[in-house]
């Protein structure tokens, strides 16, 4: 008998615009030099596109400088 395979818990990714959204609306800019500070980890990098999983950003969301509204 044959088991299905068991799919991990779902963890989507988020484009560097999601991210960008999630965390205040900042610029595409401050998300990379945030990235470069060391505030967000290294992206996931998927056909030359950059992804963070967003249980990540909602780990970074509490730590993030706060950003002018």
């Amino acid at each position: 008998m044959a088991t299905k395979p068991t799919r991990p818990a779902a963890d989507p990714l988020l484009s560097a615009s999601q991210v960008c959204q999630e965390l205040g609306g900042i610029t595409r800019t401050t998300l990379w030099r945030w990235r470069r500070e060391g505030l967000l980890p290294e992206p996931v990098t998927m056909r030359g596109r950059n992804y963070w999983r967003a249980s990540v950003i909602e780990q970074v969301k509490g730590k993030a400088p706060e950003v002018a509204a």
